[in-house]
């Protein structure tokens, strides 16, 4: 199955169920062996390259399962959260001793503002439920 980056075609299906029952000897072809147009029309709908069936292929074999995998669970072989295992770590930059007393000192001022609009709020049961449910807005125009 080479050509990686194409589409999947007739041959890579073909070479797919020569492999698969060749792992999997009779409980493939007992199971799945007429379904290659069924998987083929699957594999092109969501677009999958050789390259995908490749991982699928060493993912059931790293598995050791005995029996070979359902459509669904082979799509996810062939795609294992490829996007979230491929994210760069980067570390938050270390900020300096002084940005860091700012922004403590912002912090400070905003939970003071926020125990004063509670505070406010919790005077007027009306304006303590609009802030409950999400609408600050209201509850500013009512402790205006």
């Amino acid at each position: 199955m080479s050509q990686t980056g194409s589409p999947i075609t007739s041959r890579h299906m073909e070479a797919l169920w020569g492999r698969f029952e060749a792992i999997y000897g009779k409980k493939f072809s007992e199971e799945f062996g007429n379904a290659i147009e069924i998987w083929f029309r699957t594999f092109q709908e969501r677009n999958l390259k050789p390259e995908d069936i490749k991982s699928g292929i060493d993912a059931c074999l790293d598995s050791g399962d005995q029996f070979p995998p359902s459509l669904p669970k082979f799509l996810r072989m062939c795609r294992p959260l490829r996007a979230a295992a491929h994210v760069p770590f980067e570390p938050a930059p270390r900020l300096s001793l002084e940005n860091r007393k700012q922004n403590q000192q912002k912090l400070s001022q905003l939970v003071g503002e926020l125990k004063r609009t509670l505070g406010e709020a919790g005077k007027d049961p009306a304006a303590a439920k609009a802030i409950e449910a999400g609408k600050v807005e209201e509850a500013e125009k009512r402790m205006a």
